[in-house]
């Protein structure tokens, strides 16, 4: 086996956590882009022109007329705090 090359970069890891699927989901994909997203929520806020955004969902560019809801919990901690 072959020792891995030194580099100055740093190496990142992040512990990904078992999340439960919202009822009728099962595409990976869409649970991974819930998850960056409830991650995101909890550290900033979104916003368009200047003003806070309370986002609830999201929508992929090659299927926009399917909306995946975020999970009930946190667009209600979210929304709490716009008001």
């Amino acid at each position: 086996m072959r020792e891995p090359e030194h580099s100055d970069d740093y190496v990142w890891h992040f512990k990904l956590q078992d999340a439960d699927l919202v009822a009728g989901e099962d595409d990976a994909l869409t649970e991974m882009v819930r998850q960056q997203i409830s991650a995101l929520l909890r550290c900033l806020t979104f916003t368009s022109d200047g003003r806070d955004v309370r986002v609830t969902g999201f929508r992929f560019l090659d299927d926009p007329s399917r909306e995946h809801l975020l999970l009930p919990s946190l667009a209600d901690a979210e929304s709490s705090e716009l008001e």
